[in-house]
């Protein structure tokens, strides 16, 4: 089955509006094992979806020595025969188009010792049935993120597939961006 640990999300009549941003200095983790014979799953640790507007995500390590705890870590995984995405930070709501955005997430700052990891991994990775095994730090297909601050790790790792089809590891997608982005 697949993950989510948080979804916001809003509809045209009610608007979702964060004034101050979205923090998070703890753990945000999501994780999902596909079964044989079974189907692909996703992983999703933080989906911001349609109507809604947070000023900026801010992942703050706080005092903690990278790499040693929870502190400030947003991670999804997924693993098992099967495949499937595993998404760490995912703006998935309508793309930013004209003069008012559906969904508008302009800011994300990963502090230092913060961690936004992704990880797709596959017990067979020459099982043909194995068509997508992707891991995206931070995917954004609204269009409105404009400024990345990493300060912190921003990681994507997917099992080599030896099946003909080719595994996806992504830190950073912003390939639906055409307002620009500074990283």
């Amino acid at each position: 089955k697949s993950s989510h640990d948080i979804i916001i999300s809003g509809a045209a009549n009610q608007t979702v509006t964060f004034l101050g941003g979205f923090f998070n200095s703890g753990l945000i983790s999501a994780q999902a094992t596909s079964i044989s014979p079974g189907n692909t799953v996703n992983a999703t640790a933080l989906e911001i979806d349609s109507y809604v507007t947070i000023p900026e995500i801010e992942v703050s390590g706080q005092s903690a020595v990278a790499g040693t705890n929870s502190n400030g870590v947003i991670s999804a995984s997924i693993n098992g025969p099967e495949g499937g995405t595993a998404t760490a930070i995912l703006i998935a709501g309508q793309p930013v188009s004209g003069t008012t955005p559906v969904t508008n997430v302009p800011n994300i700052t990963i502090d230092t010792g913060a961690r936004v990891l992704a990880a797709a991994t596959t017990t067979d990775p020459t099982n043909k049935a194995v068509t997508q095994l992707q891991a995206i730090g931070i995917e954004d297909r609204s269009n409105s993120l404009v400024s990345l601050n990493n300060a912190g790790t921003i990681s994507a790792t997917a099992t080599p597939l030896t099946n003909g089809f080719t595994s996806v590891a992504h830190a950073v997608d912003t390939s639906f961006n055409s307002v620009g982005l500074n990283f």
